[in-house]
């Protein structure tokens, strides 16, 4: 199954750099062995028949040097390949750039007719203003949204067409093609319901001021165990204390009892005062908060949600 290697705009963007090859005398002079070191060596792959590395030669020379020469090679060369649509746009360029009276029109005329008969054709049309981030693909290469409208040339086989725009639901359809056949989409884009619009971008959020109120409660529970804990250590010193104190002296394990126990007798109701609060506080927050939970929105693809775009033959 042959695949449209290249997208429409970029075939627009070769066209506009092609229709400069009448100046080419113009060019960077130091390009030029560089382009054609790379167009024999195309012509050597092309005899060997290594297509492949052909076209990619025949293509760099041509950015180096835009000659009419190298993209009638392109176009023979992509043709033995199967591109057929690759190879008719590079011989309908370079008859663009030929002059009457050039000799090597008449092949590529002769190449461009016999292409014509090997090529299925494709046009995307809507009606009315398109949203202005419509994106349209062809075999996952992105087509510019000025393709809508012009007919375009793509090999006979199996293509997948997709089309999306922010607020409207995708659309992805598979078209098998033939030679000579000419086909026509109708883009038809349905709005996404505000409810469906609202829950995919307010899910996320919804999940994160969820999780605030279990922060703060577990946050609180922490500072309740370490506030038991100095509790218990302050419990421990003044049992040690009182072993060891009488109501007028202190033996040395007494006097170091006291020593550790001070600081944990003011941390343990601070910790457990703070603990509490924060316990308290997360647990009004969860109960405070939206409950509903938000239902994940109907995919587009899915049948049951009807197309998106409207597909005619």
């Amino acid at each position: 199954m042959r695949r449209l290697l290249v997208s429409f705009s970029t075939l627009v963007v070769l066209a506009l750099v092609m229709a400069r090859a009448e100046n080419a005398h113009a060019q960077d002079a130091s390009t030029a062995p560089a382009a054609d070191a790379l167009f024999q060596s195309g012509k050597a792959a092309m005899e060997n028949h290594d297509y492949a590395a052909a076209c990619g030669r025949f293509r760099e020379s041509f950015r180096l040097q835009a000659t009419v020469g190298t993209l009638l090679n392109l176009g023979a060369c992509e043709e033995k390949r199967g591109h057929f649509a690759l190879g008719l746009q590079c011989f309908r360029d370079a008859l663009s750039m030929l002059g009457e009276g050039d000799f090597r029109r008449s092949y590529a005329e002769e190449r461009l007719a016999v292409l014509k008969e090997k090529v299925a054709f494709v046009r995307f049309t809507f009606s009315g203003d398109p949203p202005r981030d419509l994106r349209l693909s062809q075999d996952g290469v992105e087509l510019g949204t000025s393709s809508l409208g012009i007919e375009f040339s793509l090999d006979p086989g199996e293509h997948t067409f997709t089309a999306s725009a922010r607020g409207f639901t995708p659309f992805r359809t598979t078209l098998v093609v033939a030679e000579r056949e000419h086909r026509e989409i109708a883009l038809l884009l349905s709005l996404l319901p505000k409810s469906a619009e609202g829950a995919l971008g307010a899910s996320p959020a919804k999940e994160r001021s969820k999780l605030g109120p279990y922060v703060l409660m577990g946050t609180g529970g922490a500072a309740l165990v370490a506030g038991a804990i100095f509790g218990v250590v302050v419990a421990t010193s003044a049992s040690e204390v009182r072993d060891h104190c009488d109501g007028t002296t202190c033996d040395d394990d007494g006097l170091s009892a006291a020593r550790r126990g001070k600081p944990y007798a003011v941390m343990s109701p601070v910790f457990l005062g703070a603990g509490a609060a924060l316990v308290g506080a997360g647990f009004v927050w969860l109960k405070l908060s939206p409950s509903t939970r938000i239902k994940p929105a109907v995919s587009a693809s899915s049948p049951s949600a009807g197309a998106s775009l409207l597909v005619q033959f």
